[in-house]
């Protein structure tokens, strides 16, 4: 639109160089319109001048409606990066850690074969401690899986303890299951296959369905 696009004379003084985002002028030149880009770090002869938002200078020529960008931070302002490697044997240096997870349900008895289980991610995510996967699953004391396996992801990047809970179902397999024999919650991390915690559990259930996994 006609409304988009600014005119040369908003600029008082003598134009060097007129682009669709910018003018160019010498250092007596001035609007009240425009916003003033200094130059004087470059050239204390010159002066900058670029229409606010998103408006273009009018000028002869086609691709008029496909000007990049505007005059914002992000147009502006080049963002940089400082980075430090730090060597393992320096005081400074921190480890990279996984986020973990614990068993937060407090009962250790299942009576039923399908069942729920609290989980609590204790770190936050973010700096030095990295995301983990964590596959979750009912044993036997063989380390036999006598449920379906779940997978818990460690990933929460809240303050609040709340929001780290994670509220697992599983499903016993459909097999005997004797409550005078221990069985294991058993949490091993998908990535390396290590065991993160087992924690012993009784199972008491008086009929099984016939699942199978």
């Amino acid at each position: 639109e006609e409304s988009d696009k600014a005119e040369k004379s908003l600029a008082e003084g003598n134009i060097l160089e007129l682009d669709r985002r910018y003018i160019i002028s010498d250092s007596a030149a001035d609007s009240a319109y425009l916003l003033k880009v200094p130059l004087h770090a470059w050239n204390t002869r010159l002066n900058g001048f670029a229409p606010r938002d998103s408006i273009r200078m009018k000028k002869q020529g086609g691709s008029a409606n496909y000007v990049h960008g505007g005059l914002s931070l992000q147009e502006c302002v080049v963002p940089v990066i400082e980075f430090k490697n730090i060597r393992s044997g320096s005081k400074a240096f921190v480890q990279t850690k996984k986020a973990t997870v614990q068993l937060l349900s407090q009962n250790r008895k299942i009576s039923n074969s399908i069942f729920a289980l609290d989980f609590y991610q204790p770190e936050t995510v973010g700096g030095k401690t990295v995301s983990a996967t964590y596959e979750v699953y009912m044993s036997d004391v063989m380390g036999q899986p006598v449920s379906d396996k779940k997978k818990v992801i460690a990933d929460k990047t809240g303050e609040n303890a709340a929001d780290r809970v994670m509220r697992t179902r599983f499903t016993l397999k459909g097999m005997t299951f004797k409550k005078t024999e221990s069985y294991f919650l058993t949490i091993v991390d998908k990535d390396t296959g290590g065991v993160l915690d087992k924690v012993p559990f009784t199972i008491d259930i008086a009929f099984v369905n016939d699942f199978d996994f």
